[in-house]
């Protein structure tokens, strides 16, 4: 029980959290985790795996979280749970309240305020950001011919306006409502943030700041540096200075002929610069790769050419390489293999991107 919420165990196989607005988020029965997502939806992680959860299935998981938050509230008025002092006490019944006002149709009609708040949905994430916030200044992709990725298909790149951009914040801050002080950081989506020119991105970073305040771990983005201004080095402190820490761009892989099968661009010297300048600003870099890229064919030559790659960049310890795999049955051994192979060349740390496991939990 805290400022960001309440969490109770009942029992031994029973675990249960809220967010600060009476929303539970975590629900633990025996050997199956249920979370609920900000857009509606509610997930169960159990011996088969990850999967969505139909409506009526969705529906009984809320009567039981909320059943169990009646159960609560008639042990505390009989005095069956032991409480330390009146001020717990007091705090514990007002979180409880705030529990019971959400019903299964309120939470189920989530759905609609996410809809609402948010003019795309949000895809991905990157796994070390999954708990921040999204803000959109600009929906699509602005080169959406990448082979392997459907994430953005059929929406064009468009900018938001700055009067549709404060109504999206405004919408988000109410859709996440307290609980938003339990994330610290931000992230800008849609797939390429960072291609809004300088002035457009310098306000939207300042709006940011304004509304959502300077989160403890800053504020992230999406970037494809052939897709976007070729912005200056001064650009990118000034971006520093409004609390962008990181930019996530995919490379893919270092095998050119590779990149451009998979609708890349077959020239690096764009992101080549765009790295430079970021980490010259202090802005952290995120690359991803993808595993099992060009099939076993080209898995040893996609190895050595992205390895290179980047250990020309020169990453340092506080940067990132996401591994994300596309992988058939042939290339079990390839995350493992790829790993070694691109920890031995940079100082960057390497950690796996399982994209088909994200979802936006609340």
């Amino acid at each position: 029980m805290g400022p960001h919420g309440l969490a109770i165990a009942c029992g031994n196989d029973v675990w249960i959290r809220w967010d600060a607005e009476g929303r539970w988020c975590t629900y633990r029965r025996a050997e199956r985790l249920y979370r609920r997502t900000l857009d509606g939806s509610v997930i169960v992680d159990d011996r088969d795996g990850l999967r969505d959860l139909p409506r009526e299935s969705a529906a009984q998981v809320h009567r039981e979280v909320r059943e169990a938050a009646c159960e609560m509230i008639r042990d505390l008025e009989g005095e069956r749970i032991r409480i330390e002092g009146i001020e717990d006490i007091v705090r514990l019944r007002d979180c409880l309240r705030r529990v019971l006002a959400w019903s299964p149709s309120a939470l189920a009609a989530e759905k609609n305020r996410f809809a609402t708040a948010y003019p795309e949905r949000v895809p991905i994430l990157p796994p070390d950001r999954y708990r921040d916030i999204v803000l959109l200044p600009a929906v699509g992709c602005p080169h959406n011919h990448c082979t392997f990725c459907t994430l953005h298909r059929g929406t064009p790149f468009r900018v938001l306006g700055q009067a549709e951009f404060e109504q999206h914040m405004l919408r988000v801050g109410d859709l996440f409502g307290n609980s938003r002080w339990a994330r610290d950081g931000l992230f800008l989506g849609s797939a390429s943030a960072l291609s809004l020119s300088r002035p457009d991105l310098t306000r939207v970073l300042d709006r940011c700041a304004r509304t959502f305040g300077r989160p403890s771990r800053g504020i992230a983005a999406f970037f494809d540096p052939d897709h976007a201004p070729q912005h200056s080095a001064q650009a990118y402190r000034e971006f520093a200075a409004h609390s962008l820490e990181l930019a996530v761009i995919g490379l893919e892989s270092g095998l050119l002929p590779l990149r451009k099968s998979l609708g890349k661009s077959g020239d690096l010297r764009a992101m080549r610069r765009a790295v430079a300048a970021l980490k010259g600003a202090g802005v952290r870099c995120g690359l991803t790769v993808l595993v099992g890229a060009g099939g076993a064919a080209m898995a040893h030559r996609h190895r050595e050419e992205t390895a290179r790659v980047l250990h020309d960049m020169e990453l340092g310890p506080e940067d990132r390489v996401y591994l994300s795999p596309l992988l058939g049955p042939d290339l079990a051994g390839e995350v493992q293999a790829l790993q070694a192979t691109v920890d031995a060349a940079t100082r960057a740390r390497v950690v796996p991107y399982a994209m088909d496991r994200f979802r936006y939990f609340a």
